[in-house]
């Protein structure tokens, strides 16, 4: 586990309880590791491990993402595993631990209860507890989940990446690819055949508010007569920039209204556009994606407690945030060392049930020519 500083730096570990009020039972546990620069301010250190309120594991984060959605709090994100804002409403405390043998029995506890887990399911006990340190007996939860990437964009074409723009929209190529995915959707393909019944395709169809994802969910949502839901925080890793430049906010509410069949427009977006940065960081767009992991368990919970039917979920995104999602929805390490390459209009399935289910990843069978196929 990196400490961030020399050997000689490195002093104890730090074990952070972080309690949230209004939430009875539910809390996070921090493993972190900090130096003597960082010893007063223990947000300021990487997190070794940290252990979720449902009992979640995750390991040598790069980035943590808090999610305090129920206290109203935003929470941005920085290189570094640190929170770039705290509550304000005071409902959270953090306490020092420096037993090394008390956090040290916690991350071996960790590793036992995640490994313990997986045997018992591999021999077929599939009724144990999602997780041996949560008070809960096991969540249920409920969701089908499709991420669909976008149509081929002027910028995928490019072989002079110098000529990259901003804001790209769809190549001819990836209309095409568009007006594919509508009807196969309408069909059912994106199901076994076995589901294919009365329901819809998708009971919510959302999309990033970038051009090319509103161009290609656009014909799907005709097809499928749906209302066009954008959902600013799928964006793609980086932003709306060029060379690191902010050159472009983003499409402007009253565009978007006009050009697209979108269901009313969330406050974030305005006259002035949406994005408001200049290049986002990797880290900050990997923090994203866990924090919309996150925000979708919740939802799949909250829907199964709520003795609905399964919801399917139809979200328009991007490669690069993509991949992030894959990991962040399958507790992996958010870093570059493994990325899952989407190629445009692909489609990928999760399901929320007992266990976490990965469907299939990036499925392009309604691309039916080898012409239309593309990264």
């Amino acid at each position: 586990m990196d400490h961030g500083g020399s050997t000689g730096d490195a002093e104890t570990l730090q074990l952070s309880r972080r309690c949230t009020c209004r939430l009875a039972g539910r809390f996070k546990v921090e493993v972190r590791l900090f130096t003597k620069t960082h010893k007063q301010d223990p947000l300021a250190c990487k997190v070794a491990f940290r252990i979720e309120d449902d009992g979640a594991i995750f390991f040598a984060l790069e980035v943590t993402a808090v999610d305090d959605a129920s206290n109203g709090t935003a929470h941005g994100f920085v290189d570094g595993g640190c929170c770039a804002t705290e509550p304000a409403t005071g409902a959270s405390t953090h306490e020092q631990v420096d037993d090394k043998c008390l956090v040290a029995g916690l991350l071996y506890l960790a590793l036992a209860n995640r490994y313990l887990h997986r045997l018992y399911l591999f021999f077929g006990c599939g009724n144990w507890p999602r997780n041996l340190l949560t008070s809960d007996e096991g969540f249920k939860y409920n969701m089908d989940l499709f991420f669909i990437r976008h149509g081929e964009s002027f910028n995928n074409a490019l072989t002079d990446t110098s000529q990259r723009v901003a804001d790209p929209g769809l190549t001819d190529r990836g209309e095409r690819q568009a007006e594919r995915l509508g009807p196969f959707l309408a069909n059912l393909g994106h199901l076994d055949p076995a589901e294919r019944d009365d329901r819809p395709a998708f009971d919510q169809l959302y999309c990033s508010p970038m051009l090319r994802t509103l161009q290609t969910a656009t014909p799907a949502a005709e097809t499928l007569g749906l209302p066009l839901q954008v959902w600013v925080d799928v964006h793609e890793v980086g932003g709306v920039w060029v060379d690191g430049v902010a050159s472009s906010p983003g499409m402007p509410r009253s565009q978007i209204e006009a050009e697209f069949p979108v269901a009313p427009l969330p406050d974030g977006i305005t006259e002035q556009g949406w994005w408001m940065g200049g290049q986002e960081t990797p880290a900050q767009g990997r923090g994203r994606a866990m924090a919309i992991a996150v925000e979708l368990q919740e939802r799949a919970k909250a829907s199964a407690m709520a003795g609905r039917p399964a919801e399917r979920i139809g979200i328009v995104s991007h490669g690069d945030f993509m991949s992030s999602m894959v990991k962040a929805l399958t507790d992996q390490l958010p870093g570059w060392n493994t990325y899952y390459s989407h190629n445009n209009t692909a489609i990928d399935r999760f399901t929320f049930a007992d266990l976490f289910l990965i469907r299939y990843v990036n499925r392009i069978a309604h691309l039916d020519k080898p012409e239309l196929v593309s990264q």
